[in-house]
């Protein structure tokens, strides 16, 4: 059985108050990304004390949000596997 999609969930950059879990999802993500998996990353929209964070990243496979569980089941059909990492 082979897969090549992957939804990463879990804090990304430029969020950063959540510490070590922001650098697994990154570097997880940029492992498969590397190796050709197509890779989703679903991450809060806000630091851990709640305050916001401007993202001007723009690609469009990291998805940041404020409302978690709508956008993880928009998202669970169209993948293979899901690694959740942190908090959620």
């Amino acid at each position: 059985m082979s897969f090549n999609r992957i939804l990463l969930v879990g804090p990304f950059p430029p969020i950063y108050s959540y510490g070590g879990p922001t650098k697994s999802i990154y570097g997880i993500y940029n492992l498969f990304y590397t190796k050709g998996f197509q890779c989703k990353v679903l991450s809060p929209k806000k630091n851990l004390d709640g305050s916001n964070v401007i993202i001007e990243l723009d690609n469009k496979n990291i998805f940041y949000t404020n409302n978690f569980y709508l956008e993880f089941f928009k998202s669970i059909n169209k993948v293979d596997i899901v690694w959740f990492n942190s908090f959620f």
